[in-house]
């Protein structure tokens, strides 16, 4: 591929030397200034060439690796995609273990508690049993005293509830 004209390089030309200033060189520098400025234009046309060359090369290059990019993004992607699962399946096995010891956790929280109010359950039922015969002895007593008069009181012994 060759560049536009109006990115080509201009050649550096010389004036023509006027005919009635001109004086032959006799010592020859004149021929050697012309072979070096020739020199110059070829190393230039030689510079040009080659990196006329490269680019055509690099950009052959870039075509090549345009068409592989898509598989290769899809590799890519695909791969990133198994880390993005991979890691979502241990994120989710972590959050099952902590669930499962919370609710463990939780259900031997719960079976403590139940046992505590149990034995608060079994403890309040006996102190009302002793509340119960407590109130028996109490009444009992009372009754003894309501059906006697008081005369009677001081002979004989005070009765129980339980008999």
């Amino acid at each position: 591929m060759e560049l536009p004209d109006a990115q080509r390089p201009k050649r550096l030309s010389s004036p023509a030397p006027e005919s009635s200033t001109f004086q032959p060189d006799p010592e020859g520098i004149g021929s050697r200034v012309s072979a070096v400025f020739t020199k110059a234009e070829q190393a230039a046309d030689h510079i040009l060439r080659v990196a006329q060359d490269e680019a055509d090369d690099i950009r052959r290059r870039a075509e090549a690796e345009m068409e592989l990019c898509p598989g290769a993004h899809r590799d890519a992607a695909d791969r990133e995609a198994r880390e993005i699962i991979d890691a979502a399946r241990v994120e989710a096995d972590a959050i099952r273990a902590q669930a499962t010891d919370a609710g463990r956790a939780t259900e031997t929280a719960a079976r403590a508690r139940a046992q505590l109010i149990a034995e608060g359950v079994r403890l309040m039922s006996e102190q009302a049993e002793w509340a119960r015969q407590g109130l028996s002895d109490a009444l009992a007593r009372l009754n003894y005293y309501a059906v006697r008069e008081p005369e009677e009181w001081a002979g004989t012994p005070e009765p129980s509830a339980s008999g």
